[in-house]
């Protein structure tokens, strides 16, 4: 949905590349594999970014902050409205989830040509 926006690209793939660190973070904790060092890194990572925030929102940048904050509000009120249409014609859950069970049921039908059947 934030795809047709500016930001939506850069938003998407930040946060797709934070979501893939902690999973790989977590897949290595759940398996004991690394411990001493994922979880070090994991929490360095995470207080380098509470850092930045604390610093650059609470600190010396007021001034440089509030101009951003202001500048990202203001272009969130612009494109308020696009952001409302793209969710006014967006497909309802209900119809997303029959379009995947066709799509699903259609990938079974044309791998069943050899007689074979799944369940």
């Amino acid at each position: 949905m934030l795809g047709g926006l500016s930001y939506g690209k850069m938003l998407g793939n930040v946060a797709s590349a934070f979501i893939i660190f902690l999973g790989v973070i977590a897949a290595l904790n759940q398996m004991n594999i690394a411990v001493t060092v994922t979880t070090p890194i994991l929490i360095t990572v995470l207080a380098i970014v509470a850092g930045v925030v604390i610093v650059g929102a609470g600190g010396g940048l007021i001034k440089p902050m509030q101009a951003r904050w202001e500048s990202y509000l203001s272009k969130a009120e612009e494109e308020a409205p696009q952001i409302k249409e793209q969710a006014k014609n967006a497909p309802s859950v209900k119809d997303q989830a029959q379009q995947a069970k066709d799509k699903a049921r259609r990938s079974l039908d044309s791998g069943n040509k050899e007689g074979a059947h799944r369940i």
